[in-house]
């Protein structure tokens, strides 16, 4: 039983449980009509198109690495660039909860 738990140690965060939705990864929506950071609630049926989702657009997924945030360079160079385009949908996934610095090992198994 201990091994389905998530693991905490300092600011480190261990997830084991592979619970999806994860309340610690965070989905935020960009399109060229807003673009600005709208959370997507991804439980609720038509979230996406509440916050300007377009179904004829590519979606792009962008994803931050260790110690990033949705929201910092380079992550908000590669937002822009998207959007400049007026053709995508842009997802930033934000799970900065775990991938905080100085938990690399956690980090590695975070991303699965």
């Amino acid at each position: 039983m201990m091994s389905m738990m998530d693991f905490r140690y300092w600011r480190c965060v261990m997830k084991n449980d592979r619970v999806c939705p994860n309340s610690e990864i965070n989905f935020y929506l960009f399109t060229p009509e807003r673009p600005y950071s709208q959370w997507v609630d991804v439980r609720r049926t038509g979230s996406l198109e509440r916050c300007g989702w377009k179904k004829a657009r590519k979606n792009v997924f962008v994803v931050h690495g260790f110690n990033g945030t949705h929201s910092k360079s380079p992550m908000s160079v590669l937002r822009d660039a998207y959007l400049s385009r007026q053709d995508y949908n842009v997802f930033m996934v934000d799970w900065s909860p775990l991938t905080r610095f100085p938990c690399y090992l956690s980090a590695l198994s975070n991303m699965k």
